[in-house]
Parts: C-alpha cells; sequence; structure tokens
C-alpha cells in the first residue's frame, strides 16, 4: 500500500475541510491537510485524518459515505461529531489521540483551533 500526504490550501480540499482522504488507485491512498503555515498544526490534521481512516477501514466504513455524510452537513464545523455522522465513532477516537499528540508537542489546543477558524475565515470571506 502507499500512502501520499500532501498540505494544501484549503480552496483546493476536494471541499471544505480542514483533513480529507481518499482511495487514488486500488493501493494507494491520498491524505491532505489544509496548509496553515505551521507545520506542526496541519501534521497533527494529517495524524487525526490516518487514525480516522485506520479505525473506518478496520470497521467497514466506506469513505464514499463519509465524503457525501460531510457534503451534506457543510453548515457544520466538524460533521464527524454528529451522532449521527457514519464515522462518528472513530472520528471521536481520531481527535482524542490528536488531543494527546498535542499535548505531548506542547501545542496549545485553543491556538491549534483559532488557526483552523482563521483559515476557514479567511476562504469564505474571500467568496462573499
Amino acid at each position: 500500500m502507499e500512502i501520499e500526504y500532501k498540505d494544501i490550501p484549503l480552496n483546493e480540499m476536494r471541499y471544505i475541510t480542514a483533513g480529507d482522504y481518499y482511495r487514488v488507485a486500488l493501493t494507494k491512498w491520498a491524505f491532505r491537510s489544509a496548509r496553515l503555515r505551521n507545520e506542526t498544526y496541519e501534521l497533527l490534521i494529517f495524524f487525526h485524518e490516518f487514525v480516522e481512516w485506520m479505525l473506518t477501514q478496520a470497521h467497514g466504513i466506506a469513505e464514499e459515505d463519509i465524503k457525501k455524510f460531510d457534503e451534506e452537513h457543510i453548515d457544520v464545523d466538524e460533521p464527524g461529531d454528529l451522532p449521527d455522522a457514519p464515522y462518528h465513532n472513530e472520528h471521536v477516537i481520531a481527535e482524542a489521540f490528536e488531543r494527546m499528540l498535542a499535548g505531548l508537542l506542547g501545542v496549545d489546543w485553543e491556538d491549534y483551533e483559532k488557526a483552523i477558524d482563521q483559515a476557514f475565515y479567511f476562504l469564505t470571506s474571500k467568496t462573499e
């Protein structure tokens, strides 16, 4: 299996999200995180996506179902937090690991979330 990771501008994501993963070939997966001009933050997003992906793969949750749910709930900051998300449990567990890693790296969670929020604000204010 091959895994490709890139941080990219938020407006180049498949849909508005801080992190994403999807199959690009039978044995290749792509992982994307929004470019935040902070490599640690970007890698924390990747870490979350990787853990979530591993769990959804193990539990038979299709990436297409995740993308469809996210796109249907674009008005929600974090669709995976919704109890009816097909990947809710996997998302919550991935966030717990992400928070743990952030703490071990000395990342202030509030500052991290602000950086993500600012990227979204900047993107949406440019399109209005």
